[in-house]
């Protein structure tokens, strides 16, 4: 039953991270087109770039870091290679394949 728990937590780590990853060219277009009605033209290239990359290093990196340090429930090892758990089937150590385990 943990082990059920653990590849659902992996799935939610991996949609999230997703989500933020794509997430940032509907946010991107929006901070820039409000920016544009309501600051000078000069400052906002700034200022949105400025808001942008706020945007990738808060939520980028915070469910980067929560995916890359997701642990295999069967040996309580890393899973994989810092971000490369978004397209990993199986544990580095133990191998435990992820299209096996009952979800």
């Amino acid at each position: 039953m943990e082990n059920k728990k653990a590849w659902k937590d992996l799935k939610k780590r991996r949609m999230l991270f997703l989500l933020a990853w794509i997430g940032w060219i509907p946010i991107g277009g929006g901070i820039i087109y409000i920016g544009s009605r309501f600051i000078q033209k000069p400052y906002i290239d700034y200022i949105s770039f400025l808001l942008l990359f706020l945007w990738g290093f808060l939520f980028l990196i915070r469910f980067g870091l929560r995916l890359a340090t997701f642990r295999c429930p069967n040996c309580n090892e890393r899973f994989g290679n810092t971000f490369t758990n978004l397209f990993r089937k199986e544990c580095i150590y133990c191998k435990t394949d992820i299209s096996k385990e009952k979800l």
